[in-house]
């Protein structure tokens, strides 16, 4: 894999920078030809304390699946205090862009400067920030797995799930952070960088021929009276694109929910209330928030599609994957 790869890390604190390069050091030998830091901090930084069994249990799953395969990438760390500073150090890296993406990107908002920012303000800054890489003709990948923001434990009553990037509350154990971080990259590595659909820097609109087929037999019966519902996630979410422009040229009503079970009961109440079919997309490993909507759904003899994803067997397993070594949710399917 002929790729150079940049991690952004956008923080104040050397501690979350130091958690991050140690996880980098740790899978050097085993994925990466080279790798080059820019930092505010001189590396390397002071050792960290001993891994403990949360990080040492993540990095030898990751270190098998690694091995698993041939892949090797150049890496290039940009450590910046903001989002338009790392954009400025980006911009500055002369290399191929055929081979040179940005890839994932850590954001520490736990700090003083942005403990109170709300999701929308967030997804503002994101929108930012890869509107001016763009500009800027820095190649970037672009998925809701590709963006993780940290920010302080909130004292709220209720959660609010962003679909634009991964939220994280920053661990006050360093050594879950060091796990959470190494877990955030596999998950981009498999999901973005092994897996050849997904590529970065195509901001042309979207095209699914799923998508086309799909939309194209619900406007021919139903005279395009159909609903679209989604839960986002890498490996639908080039899918979710094609979808979304489609339902915009076509006048399609698009639905969201904060989990999996909401979008099957939209879909069960657009179907009883105006008989109107729907497709549900959902990321890998949600099955059994289906397991008793999807049997209503039968009942109520509702029409439209469930799409889920799903990783090919022995890959990096994502958390709450329908397939697993102990586990194949389809067997519910089946049933």
């Amino acid at each position: 894999m002929d790729v150079c790869v940049s991690i952004i890390v956008v923080t104040r604190n050397a501690d979350f920078f130091q958690a991050g390069a140690s996880v980098i050091c740790d899978l050097q030998n085993a994925l990466f030809d080279e790798v080059t830091i820019d930092s505010d901090w001189d590396v390397p930084l002071p050792a960290m304390p001993p891994p403990g069994p949360h990080y040492l249990k993540a990095r030898d799953r990751a270190m098998r699946f690694i091995k698993g395969g041939e892949d090797r990438i150049s890496l290039h760390v940009v450590q910046a205090p903001s989002l338009p500073n790392a954009v400025d150090r980006l911009a500055s890296v002369q290399r191929n862009r055929d081979v040179h993406h940005v890839g994932m990107a850590y954001v520490d908002y736990s700090g003083p400067y942005h403990a109170e920012r709300s999701i929308a303000e967030i997804d503002r800054d994101l929108r930012d920030f890869y509107a001016a890489l763009r500009e800027r003709h820095v190649t970037a990948f672009e998925t809701p797995s590709s963006t993780a923001v940290f920010q302080p434990q909130q004292p709220l009553p209720y959660q609010v799930h962003p679909m634009n990037f991964i939220r994280c509350v920053l661990p006050s154990d360093p050594d879950i952070l060091r796990a959470q971080l190494l877990c955030l990259w596999m998950d981009f590595y498999e999901l973005s960088l092994v897996n050849r659909r997904i590529r970065a820097g195509d901001r042309a609109k979207p095209t699914s021929a799923l998508a086309d087929l799909i939309g194209n037999f619900l406007d021919e019966r139903t005279d395009r009276r159909w609903t679209l519902q989604y839960y986002t996630g890498s490996l639908v979410s080039s899918l979710i694109s094609a979808f979304e422009t489609l339902a915009e040229e076509r006048g399609v009503p698009v639905l969201r929910g904060p989990s999996e079970h909401s979008l099957a009961c939209g879909a069960m109440a657009n179907w009883q209330l105006y008989e109107m079919p729907s497709v549900t997309i959902i990321t890998s490993g949600m099955i059994d928030e289906f397991r008793g909507t999807l049997a209503n759904l039968c009942e109520a003899r509702a029409r439209g599609f469930v799409i889920c994803a799903e990783q090919k067997p022995a890959q990096w397993y994502a958390f709450q994957s329908t397939i697993t070594p102990e586990n194949d949710s389809r067997e519910m399917l089946r049933a």
